[in-house]
């Protein structure tokens, strides 16, 4: 301190358990460990012209550690963590779609007339019933044979003339006449005749067989991948 601080530096070092003799310290610096636990096992005092390095050898003592001071605190905070291995990024997998069909099975009913497959649904059906003469449109006689029906009878219309005496049909002009002729009711002379439509006389039904019959077939209605993607 005082004047002799303007011509001196005060170096030391101290020898402390573990470690050995650390480094040179000088004019108040820390010297030896904190925090480890460590004991001070010796000291050594040098004043030095101001402004010279530190001695190298004194007394046949060489520093171990060039370090003056181990702070366990300090150390700890600076010390290189340790670096975590970093793990690779994966490189995405390029996916082939492997396409699957999906189906689905669809049935079809359809109408069987004389053997015949029926499938126009604009199809129309004239058919004798119990209250007389009725035309059905296919939905309607697809539905009566699912319901049972076997066949049916069509009635066989014709145009031809009638009688305005006795209201006879004929199917020519020339049958009329000749029953004008022959009928020994006078009004069938007197009164003429009218066209009109009448069961043919000579073949007043035609005979039908009717059934039912289904067909199921199995569509694709798309396609599926294992992963998940679809597409139609």
């Amino acid at each position: 301190t005082g004047e002799l601080a303007e011509h001196y530096d005060v170096y030391y070092r101290v020898h402390a358990q573990s470690y050995g003799w650390l480094g040179w310290a000088k004019n108040g610096e820390a010297a030896g460990t904190s925090g480890y636990g460590k004991r001070l096992e010796a000291i050594q005092i040098v004043l030095v012209s101001k402004g010279k390095a530190a001695p190298d050898n004194i007394g046949g003592v060489t520093s171990v550690d060039q370090k003056p001071y181990h702070d366990q605190d300090q150390e700890e905070a600076t010390a290189e963590k340790p670096v975590q291995p970093v793990a690779p990024n994966p490189q995405p997998v390029e996916h082939t779609h492997t396409w699957v069909p999906v189906t689905k099975k669809e049935t079809t009913e359809y109408l069987v007339v004389d053997d015949v497959i029926i499938t126009d649904d604009a199809t129309t059906f004239t058919y004798l019933n119990q209250y007389g003469t009725n035309v059905a449109e296919y939905s309607y006689m697809l539905k009566l044979a699912k319901a049972g029906m076997t066949e049916y009878e069509e009635p066989n219309y014709v145009s031809g003339c009638i009688c305005n005496g006795c209201n006879a049909f004929f199917k020519t002009s020339k049958e009329v006449w000749e029953h004008k002729a022959v009928s020994p009711n006078p009004a069938c002379d007197i009164y003429g005749y009218r066209t009109g439509t009448e069961l043919d006389p000579d073949n007043p039904y035609t005979h039908h067989t009717v059934e039912v019959k289904s067909e199921t077939v199995e569509i694709v209605t798309g396609y599926k991948c294992s992963c998940g993607a679809t597409k139609q």
